[in-house]
């Protein structure tokens, strides 16, 4: 751990701080949680580039706020009425926000929202608080376009360099006799392509930077995939050697753009010398035209002005069939989405009822067990289930050894902090559960009795914990063995439309913005397959996929090319 790394840590814990007193000082007490999920969602939100369609999705944050605010006063003014709104409210929560292909992120949201169930106010206070959400959400936006606007352009284009390093560091490698894999290479790109995801217009099209982008990826896993076919012998070492030039000129492309002509003037020069009626080599020929496609687009990206980097060409209608099978807006009962919401939905609103019918004053930590061990895949819920056991009762014990000894207030705050502080150096969920629950059984001691809030959260826990098992296993059971033959066959069907695509080409009727959605997407689930596969661990998805991705990338490759040479006839 060096030096940056703890001091970006500590003014990140201040950047976080300091907005949630503020909010505190405007907002209140009873706005307080409101203000600190605000963060929590500002920072997850962080990870998708929302500013393609500003405006649409400052609407989108705000009207769910305050739904899930007016929900909430509704919910705790009526017990019975409780039961269909948290019903529905959590059903469509989980649906909507528990992804295919992207990370999920209905965990902060509903957690919002029993945030503000179990801080029940007053009619006169109402106002305040879907004041406080409308502003949580428009400072969520206003972080994304300070943050996002310009991602695909400073973080891409680092992700570029490092495939290109990457790229180099395989070539130098090969000269020590040294095999090794492209899965780091592959693993870059796939990030690259979730970057380019975000930069959709309506989902669908691409901008100008995107699709270039896109294209740049496709070139350089094509430059991988041929490299692994390689020798570093006669001609083809020759080859790899001058591949290694190209590259090195490229990597500083961005930095340096001076560098543009001479990339430009090396490219063409191999595309030459590689050329088939020169060569009989069919892999030095291949790698030629992989040359050539990655010189294209670094040069359509060099020409293209910056204004013009989130325009959208040429909005045309995108094929039926991909909108049929990856656009769909209607709901399936035999998918994991319906199948976690319906257990979410269950499982927090019993164990609300619970609380709120019998006054149980800790009753909300069994609610909030329940939103974190019903997952959506059943084998993860397992070991999060034993985490957390574990978690809460280290936890309770650290909270009650710390809060016995410092008493005054003051001193119990500055540990909260402290606490905060440290857990932002771990990610592993059981070690960030321990300190939560120190977190929050702190906070809670600010106003009762140690000793009790830490018995009584443990046993809230584990209701909650015996409670999630059985509604993960009773209800709608999903495994990870479903999820992967869902996927695989997702995925099958994608690549199936990338061959139709290619022939609608040939034909004459092809959609452009298809072929480049396909593409992302096929590279989206390849990212949950081997996420997937590290519960599985089974070697031969991992083969079908290294298979799979060099069709991928050549049917890709092809329509480009043909598509080109169309519009220069």
């Amino acid at each position: 751990m060096n030096i940056k790394y703890i001091i970006s840590k500590t003014i990140t814990f201040i950047g976080i701080v300091i907005p949630i007193m503020l909010f505190n000082g405007i907002f209140g007490d009873e706005n307080l949680l409101i203000g600190v999920m605000s963060v929590a969602l500002m920072l997850m939100l962080l990870e998708r580039d929302l500013t393609v369609h500003p405006v649409k999705h400052t609407l989108q944050l705000v009207g769910l706020n305050l739904v899930m605010g007016i929900a909430a006063f509704i919910a705790t003014s009526n017990l019975w009425l409780a039961i269909p709104i948290n019903l529905v409210l959590i059903f469509i929560l989980g649906h909507s926000l528990l992804y295919d292909l992207k990370k999920p992120i209905y965990m902060p949201f509903i957690l919002q929202y029993l945030f503000i169930l179990f801080t029940p106010i007053t009619l006169n206070q109402l106002p305040k608080r879907l004041l406080a959400l409308v502003v949580g959400a428009l400072i969520i936006m206003l972080v994304q376009i300070l943050v996002n606007r310009n991602k695909l352009t400073q973080a891409g284009d680092k992700l570029i360099e490092q495939v290109i390093q990457s790229l180099m560091k395989k070539i130098e490698d090969m000269r020590k006799g040294i095999s090794d894999s492209e899965d780091e290479i592959a693993g870059l790109l796939r990030e690259l392509r979730k970057m380019i995801s975000d930069r959709r217009k309506d989902e669908l099209h691409l901008t100008e930077e995107a699709r270039i982008k896109l294209s740049l990826s496709v070139a350089l896993e094509k430059i991988a995939l041929s490299l692994e076919k390689m020798d570093y012998i006669d001609l083809q070492k020759e080859c790899v050697e001058d591949v290694y030039q190209f590259l090195d000129l490229a990597k500083d492309v961005f930095k340096d753009k001076t560098k543009i002509e001479q990339i430009n003037h090396l490219g063409k020069n191999l595309v030459s010398k590689y050329d088939k009626e020169k060569v009989s080599d069919q892999v030095a020929v291949e790698m030629g035209y992989n040359i050539a496609f990655l010189n294209d687009s670094l040069q359509e990206l060099h020409m293209l002005d910056k204004d013009k980097y989130n325009l959208v060409k040429n909005v045309e209608e995108v094929s039926t069939r991909y909108q049929c099978l990856f656009n769909k807006k209607y709901i399936k009962i035999d998918t994991v989405k319906f199948s976690f919401a319906t257990r979410l939905a269950i499982g927090i609103t019993l164990t609300t009822f619970m609380s709120q019918y019998f006054n149980l004053a800790q009753g909300k930590w069994m609610v909030f067990t329940i939103l974190a061990l019903v997952v959506p895949i059943y084998e993860v819920s397992k070991q999060k289930s034993k985490d957390r056991v574990i978690a809460t009762i280290t936890g309770g014990i650290l909270a009650l050894i710390l809060f016995s000894i410092f008493t005054d207030t003051l001193t119990k705050v500055i540990l909260l902090l402290l606490v905060g502080y440290i857990n932002m150096y771990f990610t592993r969920y059981r070690y960030t559960s321990i300190l939560y629950t120190t977190l929050a059984i702190g906070a809670a001691s600010l106003a009762g009795e140690i000793q009790v809030l830490t018995i009584n959260r443990i046993i809230f826990v584990i209701v909650g914990l015996v409670m999630a098992t059985l509604i993960n296993k009773l209800i709608l059971h999903y495994n990870l063995e479903d999820n992967n033959n869902y996927l695989i066959h997702m995925y099958q069907a994608t690549i199936d439309e990338m061959k139709k695509e290619a022939q609608f080409l040939m034909e004459g009727q092809a959609s452009k913005y298809s072929i480049k959605n396909l593409l992302i997407i096929t590279s989206m689930i390849e990212d949950k397959l081997l996420m997937n596969n590290q519960i599985l661990e089974d070697n031969q998805i991992e083969v079908k996929l290294d298979e799979s991705r060099a069709l991928i990338s050549d049917i890709y490759h092809f329509y480009i090319c043909k598509s080109q040479a169309e519009v220069y006839q």
